[in-house]
């Protein structure tokens, strides 16, 4: 776990993990017609624009980071962050699978077991 600076919206909410990364592009600059610009050379004047502007509302803060199973940076707490649980537990899955398929139920919780699902 690693204290980090993040960005957080008017709800509280994680937006940005670090520093807000600006991504800048090359664009002509255009005169009153639209049409480009030109330096005494005639080569097109270039501005620097920001092409993804930060959010109005974020607050910077600072927060325990952890990087997840997936390699991503996550919030300590983060539901993301803890499995869930499977909708049907092992035993019931293994009877239902007995049921439709004509395995035994010993070779059903077998095949089960074998899918290493987590737990109920």
């Amino acid at each position: 776990m690693t204290k980090m600076t993040v960005l957080r919206n008017a709800s509280g909410a994680v937006e940005n993990i670090g520093a807000w990364e600006f991504v800048y592009i090359e664009t002509p600059r255009l005169d009153e017609a639209g049409e480009p610009m030109r330096d005494e050379d005639g080569k097109p004047i270039m501005d620097r624009v920001v092409s993804n502007p930060m959010p109005d509302g974020l607050v910077k803060d600072e927060a325990d980071i952890i990087e997840g199973p997936d390699g991503g940076l996550y919030e300590a707490g983060d539901p993301r962050l803890t499995p869930a649980e499977p909708a049907i537990s092992d035993d019931d899955l293994a009877k239902a699978l007995a049921a439709r398929s004509g395995l035994t139920p010993e070779e059903a919780a077998s095949l089960v077991k074998a899918m290493q699902r987590p737990s109920a």
